[in-house]
């Protein structure tokens, strides 16, 4: 990550009389701890863990489909198989239906999606973790910041594991 950072550092400017942060973010600081607390933990961290529990039923939805249909097609091939054999046929398609069904198991593992809905749910958990800390804990300005910093952290890791996975850097 820090490697990217240096590569695009220089090509990233800041107007001129301005920070790094926008004005709605400046605004956005200025609220009281409350408001942004309460924010913060509804507008991202809520709304981090409802798209982690959306993203670890679809791809578990996937998985579950892509697996029926590989064991599916193999079965059939296989039970082509044994009625060219009773038949005493010189033809059967069972070899191309075990290469269809290779095929599958095949795009399951490009498509990895066992491997997201299990990422997914453990990124979720941690963020059910955070949110039930936001929810019991009385925060200073201080604990606030390095709590979001520390939490965003987090998020990060499951986002920078997605793109390396992906060869993305």
């Amino acid at each position: 990550l820090s490697q990217v950072a240096k590569k695009i550092a220089p090509r990233v400017t800041v107007p001129a009389g301005r920070g790094q942060l926008g004005q709605a973010m400046e605004a956005e600081r200025q609220r009281p701890l409350v408001e942004r607390v309460d924010r913060y933990q509804k507008e991202r961290i809520q709304d981090q863990m409802d798209w982690y529990s959306r993203r670890t039923k679809t791809n578990a939805q996937w998985s579950r489909r892509w697996s029926a249909g590989a064991i599916g097609v193999q079965f059939i091939a296989i039970v082509v198989g044994i009625v060219a054999i009773a038949m005493q046929s010189t033809v059967s398609p069972s070899g191309v239906l075990a290469s269809i069904g290779a095929a599958l198991v095949a795009w399951m593992g490009v498509k990895q999606y066992d491997t997201l809905a299990q990422s997914y749910t453990v990124a979720s958990g941690d963020l059910a973790v955070i949110d039930a800390t936001i929810s019991s804990t009385t925060w200073t300005e201080s604990e606030w910041a390095q709590f979001v910093d520390e939490s965003e952290e987090a998020i990060s890791r499951e986002h920078t594991s997605w793109r390396a996975a992906r060869g993305l850097w």
